[in-house]
């Protein structure tokens, strides 16, 4: 898929009915001369809309029954014209089912909205029935996963990262500023969609690592902590996918490694920040999901231990979770 920056807003999907029994058709042999006879097959199996992901033995099955053979060698010419392998024409139809099951029918319709909202979200705070719409369609995105870049058409604008162009970095972190919990849906989104292989992925996360905790605005440090947070609530799968993207791109490790290093060289960090990020360092490393601890710990040790015990050590008298986070830090050494 095509990450460059475009002016249209949606994707088109392989989101179509008449897709899935074109590629569930293209899988036989081509001795198999009586079409209809194949079609009741592949019915009588339930191929061609249902939830189940066996399609392969299922396929089998059907061509069996009409006398056909699966094609092994030869490749698939999808209804869009591109030219594909059997498993990769597999891959699409499971991956357009998946699609379907998280979007319905109306997967254009939703990919445009959720685009549209995106850019208002970095501009204003929107309404709560705005901001549930696009979260639930951010949620899905990110539960398709991968999923998502197969169904789409070859070529096709993404949905990902730009949302048809509405969409960069800087413009990502204003979102944080005033929609962290949106902020929070479209990384993890990018997380599982793209991954942390995926280098226009990282540059998004690279700039929340960029924020400085005690020099930075404080509206984008505190809308960055709770972005971060947001990541931490994530199920497992998808926040195991988010917390590769944060260690891949070094943004929380970043983050978190400035912030201590801020408090050691200087006195006049602003208390109610140290407050925030210490309890915010706190949550991290003792977050559920072990591998988003992991990565913060690396943060600590990209200021050194020493460093960081020193800052919290320092200021446990004005801030109680202080001593928490010294007590964290020496269990994760010993």
């Amino acid at each position: 898929m095509s990450h460059g920056a475009s002016s249209s807003v949606a994707s088109s999907w392989t989101c179509l009915r008449a897709t899935w029994t074109t590629s569930a058709h293209a899988y036989v042999d081509a001795r198999a001369d009586d079409a209809g006879a194949l079609r009741a097959a592949f019915r009588r199996v339930g191929l061609g809309g249902d939830d189940d992901d066996d399609d392969d033995a299922r396929a089998r099955e059907a061509c069996a029954g009409v006398g056909c053979a699966m094609m092994t060698t030869t490749t698939t010419t999808m209804m869009d014209g591109s030219v594909v392998s059997p498993a990769r024409a597999l891959a699409m139809r499971c991956a357009t089912r998946k699609v379907l099951r998280e979007f319905g029918e109306d997967a254009d319709a939703q990919a445009r909205d959720a685009g549209a909202a995106l850019g208002e979200c970095a501009e204003k705070t929107v309404l709560p029935r705005r901001a549930d719409a696009i979260l639930r369609a951010l949620h899905a995105m990110a539960r398709c996963g991968k999923a998502l870049d197969v169904a789409l058409v070859p070529g096709a604008v993404p949905v990902l990262p730009t949302c048809g162009g509405v969409m960069d970095p800087e413009r990502a972190t204003r979102v944080a500023t005033k929609n962290a919990s949106v902020a929070s849906a479209y990384y993890e989104a990018l997380a599982c969609v793209l991954g942390c292989k995926n280098d226009e992925c990282l540059t998004y996360f690279k700039r929340l690592g960029d924020v400085d905790v005690f020099n930075d605005d404080k509206l984008v440090v505190f809308g960055v902590i709770e972005t971060f947070l947001g990541l931490l609530d994530a199920p497992k799968e998808r926040g195991d996918a988010s917390a590769e993207c944060a260690r891949a791109s070094g943004a929380l490790r970043s983050f978190i490694s400035r912030g201590f290093n801020a408090m050691a060289t200087r006195d006049d960090c602003d208390r109610a920040m140290v407050k925030r990020f210490m309890s915010f360092v706190l949550a991290c490393l003792r977050c559920d999901n072990a591998s988003f601890a992991r990565v913060a710990f690396e943060g600590v040790e990209a200021s050194e231990p020493a460093v960081a015990l020193q800052v919290c050590l320092s200021r446990t008298a004005e801030e109680p979770a202080a001593a928490e986070v010294y007590a964290e830090i020496k269990r994760r050494m010993s």
